[in-house]
């Protein structure tokens, strides 16, 4: 919606089919994701069988596209060239990431740029389209895909601390915190890399639960990651500041997103 206002969209029907069905898809995703993850607990303590949970992703795909195909012509046809391939793209990112091969800061942003960076890329550019037949394609994607790595690794520095169930450390995740714990030189930093390195179980990790914690903030991974976000939404930011949008009243609220805001 707000980069269709950005670009002078001024109806309500196409916009909202569109805002739908990318609500749609993600949900689906989500739930895929929440599977993969092995966490199937939902709202007000539902727990819902992964037979259930994948019959309602299923219908929420077909739903989403349901929604397209009812956006007028051309439009239409535009948007479903950006919904395909991106959505591919996307479930790239989320396949690289299950299957946890990541080996280096390089390759886990690139992930993350497929993952997360694919589907604001293609919200931004579907409200683009509605709006307009001239916007600048290109640079709308890098400040998208900018503002994904950032929401990423925001997420990745607020759950490097957890050791619950949905523990980045219990699955032994790579993200971008844990690689930098895990290349850090001290040898005061031990108990993750000897999890990681299977030298101790995760109950052994855990009943050294505050050490570890310790461990985490000692490494300065957290502050890391932050720096590495603040850098991705500059370097959107920029970029946004160069487009010339036309519905000016909308553009402090994009830049206040770009500011992590």
């Amino acid at each position: 919606m707000l980069h269709y206002k950005l670009f002078g969209g001024n109806s309500t029907d196409d916009i909202i089919r569109a805002m739908a069905s990318i609500e749609c898809l993600m949900l689906s995703l989500d739930i895929i994701d929440d599977i993969q993850d092995e966490d199937n607990s939902y709202a007000n303590g539902i727990i819902m069988d992964t037979s259930n949970l994948l019959n309602i992703s299923s219908i929420l795909i077909f739903v989403s596209q349901n929604l397209l195909f009812g956006i007028n012509y051309p439009f239409q046809k535009i948007i479903v060239n950006y919904y395909i391939p991106l959505t591919i793209k996307g479930i790239e990112g989320q396949h690289l990431d299950i299957n946890n091969k990541i080996l280096n800061e390089s390759q886990y942003i690139e992930m993350v740029k497929k993952k997360a960076g694919s589907f604001t890329t293609l919200a931004a550019l579907i409200g683009a389209v509605l709006a307009t037949k001239s916007y600048p394609h290109k640079l709308i994607t890098e400040y998208s895909t900018y503002l994904g790595v950032a929401s990423q690794l925001l997420n990745d520095a607020n759950d490097v601390k957890r050791l619950d169930e949905k523990s980045d450390i219990l699955k032994k995740r790579m993200t971008l915190p844990i690689l930098f714990i895990l290349e850090h030189p001290s040898p005061k930093i031990m108990l993750i890399k000897s999890y990681f390195n299977n030298e101790i179980t995760y109950n052994e990790l855990y009943e050294k639960k505050q050490e570890v914690i310790n461990e985490i903030v000692d490494s300065k991974a957290i502050e890391y990651t932050l720096i590495q976000r603040e850098l991705y939404l500059k370097k959107a930011f920029k970029i946004a500041q160069s487009v010339s949008f036309t519905n000016l009243e909308f553009r402090p609220k994009l830049l206040q997103l770009l500011r992590g805001v």
